[in-house]
């Protein structure tokens, strides 16, 4: 088991000394966790009110768990996908593209090749036959029935 510590603001930590100051500490971190958990305090009651927080959609690439807007492009390879992030990292899921294909559609993801899903938040060029991501140099080929779709 871990060795308790209490805290001076005048020192640094140092152990507690007795067992009943290292309960008096458990008992107290409780007490302010339920506070915390149900909005309860021994003093004051308040009354518990629902709050809506914007929902935040992640995408679940592999264990990863991603924001839409830092993935780049999605790159197929055979039964792999290779994820290209916005810092230029790399992720390889084990997952084919059709997997991924829908549930990107609305983020806002198109499929501009057989071997290609892109961000369409950053997009910069569109010529006939490539496409132009920020912050990704090479051209991404873009097949002809495809291309419709991007404008």
């Amino acid at each position: 088991m871990g060795r308790c510590f209490s805290q001076n603001a005048n020192t640094q930590a140092k152990p507690a000394h007795t067992q009943t100051e290292a309960a008096d500490t458990q008992s107290w971190l409780t007490e302010q966790m339920r506070e915390v958990s149900f909005g309860l305090s021994k003093h004051k009651t308040h009354k518990m009110t629902t709050q809506h927080y914007p929902k935040i959609t992640l995408l679940k690439i592999g264990v990863y768990r991603l924001q839409p807007e830092k993935v780049l492009l999605l790159a197929g390879d055979g039964n792999y996908t290779k994820v290209i992030l916005l810092d230029g990292s790399i992720l390889i899921s084990t997952k084919t593209l059709a997997t991924y294909e829908e549930v990107l559609k609305a983020v806002g993801f198109v499929r501009i090749h057989k071997s290609f899903i892109i961000n369409k938040m950053h997009l910069k060029q569109v010529t006939k036959q490539y496409v132009v991501l920020t912050n990704y140099l090479t051209p991404i080929p873009v097949s002809r029935r495809r291309r419709r779709q991007l404008k």
